[in-house]
């Protein structure tokens, strides 16, 4: 619904440019585009070994978008409690 405004009449209309862009609109296209990329080279490449290498690349690069969304989804704080579990939390208000 980040997108999306409710109308009164129940229906769902685009909202205008009062909100900000959503990390998944950084994340989804690279998926798509990696994805499509995979596909071609099925199609092209005749030889089941460079196949191969060439998706293993692309799954390599879409766990690493994965890795970064994940990193970018949790608050700093998760981040820091994780790498030293010792440090002092942020009070809670």
């Amino acid at each position: 619904m980040h997108y999306l405004e409710h109308s009164d009449d129940g229906t769902f209309n685009l909202r205008g440019h009062d909100c900000d862009t959503h990390v998944n609109q950084y994340v989804v296209i690279p998926h798509l585009v990696l994805e499509a990329m995979g596909n071609f080279v099925c199609f092209i490449m005749a030889e089941q070994e460079d196949v191969l290498s060439m998706t293993q690349l692309f799954e390599s690069i879409q766990k690493e978008i994965q890795r970064v969304l994940k990193v970018i989804a949790e608050g700093d704080w998760d981040i820091v409690e994780r790498a030293d579990p010792n440090s002092p939390q942020r009070a809670v208000d």
